[in-house]
């Protein structure tokens, strides 16, 4: 019997794939000063760049529905996924960093990820990946040795990861310098929203039991759902709530709270 596994991961990674699109052309819809757009920009390639890693995992698994894709397909593949990957970092890294500085870190920021971009690459092509894998529906690559740099690349991952976890806490800290009630439930909805994504990432994301492997997927979509309704409550949480959407409420930082000293600026 056909293991109807891929195609199953296929048609969930294809619903993803509309619902991260949707978030970021929502995101990208909202009313943005020239001093934020490129901010603005960011957080909506990331959601972007989620739906194309997700369309690809789509192809794959659908693909392997029938049979398993050939191996220089899947390589290709995830060489791309990799360069999208970095991309979505950097600019969640962009966009949280502005959030709690009210500035844009551009050229720093880039060169960080460009590098690591290129790293990846060395300990993919290092590791000699020789065949194609398929683990609960989803496509994957087996290596002939574990990626040489033992430390180095513990550090590597950890500057993926990490800068985005500490961002996100960051931004949780702006809760304690307004009382703005729309401002508090957007920042606690996206903070957290990006705490558990990444914090589930790291501590599960790896491992290959049918558990952690579904957490994984649900919690990324759970976040897209939080950040959605942090920017663009349905109007029973505007009313219930006493929150408005971004669409009246534009990017808020810690620097224009610090400056405007009154919890009415967003």
């Amino acid at each position: 019997m056909t293991d109807p596994a891929p195609l199953f991961y296929g048609v969930y990674s294809l619903l993803t794939v509309v619902i991260y699109a949707y978030l970021g052309w929502r995101i990208g819809q909202r009313p943005l000063t020239s001093g934020i757009r490129l901010p603005g920009f960011q957080f909506s390639l990331v959601w972007y760049s989620l739906a194309a890693l997700q369309s690809i995992a789509a192809l794959e698994s659908l693909w392997a529905a029938v049979a398993l894709p050939p191996l220089a397909l899947v390589l290709t593949l995830f060489h791309l996924e990799t360069l999208i990957a970095c991309v979505l970092i950097w600019a969640l890294v962009s966009y949280l960093i502005f959030l709690f500085t009210g500035r844009s870190y551009l050229w720093p920021i880039s060169i960080i990820y460009a590098g690591s971009y290129v790293v990846l690459q060395y300990l993919i092509e290092a590791s000699g990946p020789y065949t194609v894998t398929l683990t609960y529906g989803a496509v994957g690559l087996a290596a002939r040795s574990v990626s040489p740099g033992g430390d180095f690349l513990i550090g590597l991952v950890a500057l993926l990861i990490v800068p985005e976890m500490v961002g996100a806490a960051l931004y949780f800290s702006l809760f304690f310098r307004t009382t703005d009630r729309t401002l508090r439930y957007r920042i606690v909805l996206v903070s957290w929203a990006l705490l558990l994504w990444s914090g589930v990432s790291v501590t599960v994301g790896g491992v290959d039991d049918l558990g952690p492997v579904i957490l994984t997927r649900l919690v990324g979509l759970l976040a897209a759902l939080m950040v959605l309704v942090a920017y663009f409550p349905p109007l029973a949480i505007q009313k219930r709530l006493g929150v408005g959407s971004v669409e009246s409420r534009p990017i808020v930082t810690g620097a224009s709270l610090a400056a405007e000293g009154t919890t009415d600026h967003a």
